[in-house]
């Protein structure tokens, strides 16, 4: 028998709409499960197309046909024996005892005689390791099969060529106002423009994931929750599309998942052909900075080393479930030989690249996870207490995954045979190794701040949780100007006094906002530059704190900034 549980679009597959499994023995007379339904493969697929068998909304199991046919013969009424002289030779009882104890274990039977359970109730809110959690909003089935004549014609040959067509031209729109671009995506927004921009840029990650939706839909399947979630603390929308494994076709599955990305591009077209038709200012501003970072988000979607569309359309065309998972475990086997020694069987022999590309998903989220909390560390910590208390929360969270991956690999070097003295010695050097990266490596340290210029007069504006125990009289500051995707340095200056005053900075000091209504607490140090004439009257600073052990950096860039929020 051959299972394998395929990952989802948005998440990993829950078991959540399944029955407990069973603790006693195989059932005497064994029928399906609430909530499992056996999908036989389509007339003209070929004898080795998997069976897919459905556990509720969001788990799918592809098994083999023998296990797919002995499936779908469990209706209760026979027993073991008589389910093996019905599928007849090579079957006996024992083996099909054996199936049924495999079977079992995934949650996928119950006792024919005894009373069914019922499926858990689906619930709105789940999380997904490392970091995403998922809230159901609604339903899209029903409004997606209304949709479906539409969207066929949509997607047809013609559609499609005009959706390239459209998506190439914006490329070539924007190379041709690069200048335009590289103004709108530099220079901070007004609040009107700012926030059409950036409703936008959500409305249009509602519009990629009904793009998943709907030609899963064209397919015959069936998108079953579509809501919102936090993917690496960013909000997005989300469709689960995982009755996708349930096409008969690879291709299908892999346009399946490529069809948000299509969906963003032709979008991101439209919006750079409309700047054409807009008179230079603000509102073309805003259509070039979406259009460019609509195509942008765009790429990252085709980035397979998390699972992202590129991830899902790699797996679906090379046809392995769970590709990403079984390619970390050979990647950390690899790993664990390289260091320990030892005998490991591969999770994917026949991929050569099999071990690189584990290791770039192992590395990557690491990357996310970074950059997010570099992106929204201000933000979190001006939600004060609750939001220092989240990122010790989180902090903690990541911290116990990585303590669990070096577990894990400690393991498997003992189940393979690692001698425990090298296991020791190696172990002993890598805390070694560590220790000393984090006491030796020097990182430079910035401090992120904002400035207000009144003529001559410079303020370098802190906010709240800032290290004010790092300034020093001449330190040196970096006056930028920052926009929704590029920031740029305007001039050169130095730190002239280590005494704050309470203020109240501009938005456009933080953020990528021009307005006057809404003013933001900070405290202001005086500063100096020989071009002060060359900066706007607010705007993003830098202040250069010197170099620190990488330890130490750690500490200061995230562990103080919750400390100093916490005790006020």
């Amino acid at each position: 028998m051959r299972t394998a549980v395929p990952g989802a679009r948005t998440s990993a597959l829950s078991p959540d709409a399944c029955v407990e499994p069973a603790t006693g023995g195989p059932a005497e007379h064994p029928a399906l499960a609430a909530g499992v339904v056996v999908h036989v493969p389509s007339p003209g697929d070929s004898d080795d197309a998997p069976w897919v068998v459905q556990c509720g909304d969001q788990r799918y199991l592809r098994v083999g046909r023998d296990a797919g046919a002995l499936l779908a013969l469990l209706d209760g009424s026979r027993d073991r024996a008589a389910l093996a002289a019905l599928l007849g030779p090579p079957w006996t009882t024992e083996q099909v005892t054996a199936a049924m104890v495999e079977f079992e274990r995934a949650g996928l039977i119950a006792d024919g005689a005894a009373p069914v359970t019922s499926p858990r109730t689906r619930r709105r809110v789940r999380y997904s390791p490392p970091l995403t959690v998922h809230v159901t909003l609604a339903d899209p089935t029903a409004f997606l099969n209304r949709l479906r004549p539409v969207v066929r014609r949509v997607f047809g040959r013609v559609g499609r060529i005009g959706a390239l067509l459209l998506a190439v031209s914006g490329v070539l729109i924007l190379a041709a106002r690069s200048g335009e671009v590289g103004y709108a995506l530099g220079h901070p927004l007004p609040l009107r423009d700012y926030v059409a921009f950036s409703v936008a840029l959500l409305a249009t990650t509602m519009l990629h994931e009904l793009g998943h939706g709907a030609v899963l839909s064209c397919f015959g399947g069936r998108p079953s929750r579509l809501g919102i979630m936090l993917f690496y603390l960013t909000p997005t929308f989300f469709c689960d599309v995982s009755d996708g494994w349930r096409l008969p076709k690879r291709e299908q599955r892999a346009w399946t998942a490529l069809a948000g990305v299509a969906v963003q591009s032709t979008v991101a077209g439209a919006a750079a052909a409309s700047s054409l038709l807009l008179t230079p200012g603000g509102a073309r501003e805003a259509m070039l900075a979406f259009a460019a970072m609509t195509y942008l988000h765009g790429l990252l979607n085709l980035i397979p080393f998390v699972k992202f569309d590129g991830y899902i359309a790699l797996m679906s065309m090379v046809d392995i479930s769970h590709l990403r998972n079984k390619a970390m475990a050979d990647a950390r086997r690899w790993l664990a030989r390289t260091l320990f020694g030892g005998e490991y069987e591969r999770e994917l022999p026949a991929l050569r690249w099999a071990v690189p590309f584990g290791l770039c998903c192992m590395a990557f989220p690491v990357y996310l996870v970074g950059t997010a909390l570099h992106l929204w560390l201000g933000t979190v910590l001006r939600a004060g207490v609750v939001g220092a208390g989240a990122l010790i929360a989180l902090l903690g969270y990541l911290a116990y995954r990585l303590l669990a991956t070096g577990v894990l690999v400690m393991r498997e070097a003992r189940s393979a045979g690692a001698r425990g003295i090298r296991m020791s010695a190696v172990t002993a050097a890598l805390l070694l190794g560590t220790a000393a990266l984090l006491t030796c490596a020097q990182v430079p340290y910035q401090l992120n701040a904002g400035y207000v210029r009144d003529g001559d007069r410079v303020r370098v504006l802190l906010p709240a949780g800032a290290d004010t125990a790092a300034l020093r009289t001449g330190m040196p500051v970096s006056f930028t100007r920052s926009g929704v995707g590029l920031s740029t340095e305007l001039a050169k200056g130095e730190l002239t006094g280590t005494t704050g005053q309470s203020a109240d900075a501009p938005v456009s000091a933080f953020l990528p906002v021009v307005t006057s209504r809404t003013r933001l607490p900070a405290t202001a140090y005086s500063a100096r530059t020989a071009d002060a004439s060359a900066l706007p009257a607010a705007g993003s600073a830098v202040l250069h704190a010197g170099e620190l052990p990488l330890g130490k950096w750690i500490t200061q860039t995230y562990g103080a900034p919750m400390v100093r929020v916490l005790t006020g």
